[in-house]
């Protein structure tokens, strides 16, 4: 699947006019303080050629409003493949299937329809955006099925730096029309963003399912983790999708944007969910060295994409990290609510 997702990247974003940037001058480099390190990248096209920008002074569920740009309105040239899934109802398996060609015509009118779109401002290689069940104008609210969907995405690619990734509105998202990001970390050491590399603690077990949380000591923002390990079951990763729901809807229903992004490692599948605050306008970000960062889900998760150059050459992880626990991170009596409803959650 990686080679087969890859080229049709290259071979659609070759044509004229679909990539509004090139990824082949991106800078990198990594800013520490004494407990955290960051991945910074750059790329000036990229900055300056995003096709829209977030969309402000919404709540986390907005209805969709189909005046707006959507993906439906995005150029088919930028359609990679047509992706199906039909779950068995004995099994609880989804089967996906990829259509790269014209085949898709077969397509039953019984399956869910997904489209696999480039990403026309890549932040990297092979940056993907995959929009579930498209036909239905569903807003940017994460749903049963979307999780599922991005968690048998996981299952479908072999390379070991992939990764899925959500922003709700409120958390730097720039389309209310419901998708998720597929993306390469192969330009950042080991292959993952830096928060998964932080320390965890247990807070419960609804088996198949472990929750555990990274503190504030453990980085600067708190986060909570599901995971699951595909070996206990072909149930597991539903199991794992009604789980990780389960606290996404809590933040819906609260008015609590959030930042996702789902890993596979082995057998083993993790969702880390990050509750944050409301997205702050740039321009009003106090500390100059970090004015330019739209705190995503790549930038909470430790891979900063910098705005402008100078931004790139004088940010410091210690402005990073005020920044993030000031300007991101929820408030300790939040992530405490959060905790208990993730405490209190039974399969």
């Amino acid at each position: 699947m990686d080679k087969s997702v890859l080229s049709s990247w290259w071979s659609i974003g070759n044509q004229p006019g679909i990539f509004r940037n090139t990824i082949t001058h991106t800078q990198h480099k990594v800013i520490s303080t004494s407990d955290f390190s960051f991945v910074c990248q750059f790329n000036a096209d990229q900055a300056n050629n995003k096709r829209h920008e977030p969309m402000k002074n919404l709540t986390v569920n907005t209805e969709f409003d189909a005046s707006r740009f959507n993906f439906n309105k995005a150029n088919s040239a930028e359609v990679m493949c047509v992706i199906t899934t039909h779950q068995d109802a004995n099994t609880q398996r989804n089967e996906t299937k990829f259509w790269f060609d014209e085949k898709s015509t077969e397509i039953s009118e019984a399956q869910q329809q997904h489209k696999m779109l480039v990403n026309v401002s890549p932040l990297m290689l092979g940056h993907f955006i995959v929009a579930p069940n498209i036909a239905a104008n569903l807003p940017q609210v994460l749903t049963l099925d979307a999780v599922r969907l991005a968690l048998d995405l996981l299952l479908e690619f072999s390379r070991t730096d992939f990764r899925v990734l959500f922003n709700s509105l409120g958390a730097w998202a720039s389309v209310n029309h419901l998708h998720i990001h597929g993306v390469f970390l192969d330009h950042v050491q080991d292959g993952a963003f830096p928060i998964e590399h932080s320390r965890t603690s247990h807070l419960s077990t609804s088996s198949p399912v472990t929750f555990e949380e990274i503190s504030r000591s453990g980085y600067p923002v708190p986060t909570i983790v599901a995971t699951v390990d595909t070996v206990t079951g072909p149930e597991a990763v539903f199991q794992l999708s009604r789980a990780v729901m389960a606290v996404v809807q809590y933040l819906i229903d609260s008015n609590i944007p959030h930042n996702l992004f789902f890993v596979r490692n082995g057998t083993v599948l993790r969702a880390f969910i990050i509750p944050r605050k409301f997205q702050v306008p740039m321009v009003t970000i106090e500390l100059p060295e970090v004015c330019g960062v739209a705190v995503a889900v790549c930038e909470v998760a430790g891979v900063v994409i910098c705005k402008y150059d100078r931004m790139f050459e004088n940010i410091t992880g210690e402005a990073y990290v005020k920044h993030l626990v000031e300007d991101v991170a929820i408030e300790d009596s939040i992530f405490e609510q959060i905790k208990s409803v993730v405490c209190a959650y039974r399969l």
